[in-house]
């Protein structure tokens, strides 16, 4: 029983770590390119999506429940949101909810993760003056290096 055990835990420790390996590199290089270049180009978040898709489909454990979340979440971030805060934003935060679906992770888990990106960018907006009076940004900031720390934060918590 406990050989079995192992056996299987064995068996998907290294697709997993691919998994999280492969995909933090991918935001990674989004997070660089978003603070140097101020733009990320499409065939990234390509990728971002196809990446843990194919392992999401080849592990066969996405429930009804997850792939309903998602589904949720993508609208909400691909069509009421992108006005907020860029196209490319939004398809870094789909890209990381197909991330932590794969380790099983929800929509409350999608918007822990939403919330710490909002809360870090609050805070560093507001020490560095770059609030103005009705609320809005004075200069444009990078988002997607708050994501991804957002993400590494979330995935010691939820990502085993």
């Amino acid at each position: 029983m406990m050989g079995d055990m192992i056996t299987s835990a064995l068996r998907e420790a290294p697709a997993d770590i691919a998994v999280m390996a492969g995909f933090m590199a991918i935001l990674f290089a989004g997070a660089l390119m978003d603070l140097f270049l101020q733009q990320v180009y499409d065939m990234l978040w390509a990728l971002g999506i196809v990446f843990p898709g194919i392992f999401i489909f080849i592990k066969g454990e996405l429930s009804g429940s997850i792939l309903l979340s998602l589904i949720i979440y993508f609208i909400a971030q691909e069509v009421f949101m992108k006005k907020a805060y860029g196209k490319a934003d939004c398809h870094a935060l789909c890209c990381c909810a197909l991330f932590l679906a794969y380790f099983g992770c929800g929509l409350s888990v999608y918007a822990l993760h939403l919330g710490i990106v909002l809360f870090l960018l609050i805070v560093k907006n507001l020490f560095s003056g770059n609030i103005s009076r009705n609320m809005k940004l004075k200069k444009p900031v990078p988002m997607i290096p708050y994501i991804f720390a957002s993400l590494c934060a979330v995935s010691v918590i939820y990502v085993p």
